[in-house]
């Protein structure tokens, strides 16, 4: 972030794929500290790495998966030839 221009320097984007307006320039990591510095600095500009999501429950898909169950081995038989 911030520094002179160069190829290597491209406009950030957001994770739906906006342009944030700020610019990144890449380079070789050499030592464990740039790395480290590194890391902070993308969790700075892209957010944490992983996201905590909370999925509702689907109470039909146990039902639809009992009922089909039988018949899933048939859907695969043909498809792998030795």
């Amino acid at each position: 972030m911030g520094g002179p221009i160069s190829r290597t320097t491209r406009a950030v984007q957001d994770s739906r794929g906006r342009f944030t307006g700020r610019m990144v320039t890449y380079a070789r990591l050499r030592t464990a500290e740039e790395v480290r510095r590194a890391n902070d600095i993308n969790a700075q500009l892209y957010g944490s790495e992983y996201v905590q999501r909370t999925i509702i429950p689907r109470p039909y898909m146990e039902p639809a998966l009992a009922a089909e169950t039988p018949a899933l081995a048939g859907l695969w038989s043909n498809s792998v030839k030795a």
